[in-house]
C-alpha cells in the first residue's frame, strides 16, 4: 500500500497563495512569478464555480515597457467568511489527496 500523499493540485496551490496573501491578493503576473501559473483565472473559476468559494476581484491596469496598457484581475480572499470557507476547502483537498497531517 502506498501511503504517500498525492501532489497538490494547481487549484490547491492557488488557494493556499490566496489565503497567504490576504487582502493584497494575487494577479496573473504575480502568480506566474510565484509558481509558474499563467492561467490563475481558470483556477479561480474552478474554486468559485465548482467549489462555491467566494473570491474577491479587482481590475488593475499596468503600463508595459512599450507604453501600452494591460489589464489584470487581482484575486483575494480576506473576509472572515471567505477565510473560513477557504480553510475548509483546503482541508477537503488535503484529505482527498491523502495528506492527513
Amino acid at each position: 500500500i502506498n501511503n504517500t500523499p498525492k501532489d497538490k493540485t494547481m487549484a490547491q496551490l492557488v488557494l493556499e497563495k490566496l489565503l497567504s496573501r490576504g487582502e493584497a491578493g494575487i494577479n496573473t503576473h504575480e502568480a506566474h512569478a510565484d509558481f509558474g501559473s499563467n492561467c490563475i483565472n481558470s483556477y479561480v473559476s474552478i474554486l468559485s464555480n465548482k467549489h462555491n468559494l467566494s473570491i474577491s476581484r479587482i481590475n488593475e491596469k499596468y503600463i508595459r515597457q512599450n507604453g501600452k496598457a494591460v489589464s489584470y484581475t487581482r484575486y483575494s480572499i480576506f473576509t472572515p467568511s471567505q477565510i473560513t470557507a477557504a480553510k475548509a476547502l483546503l482541508s477537503y483537498f488535503d484529505n482527498k489527496r491523502g495528506d492527513l497531517t
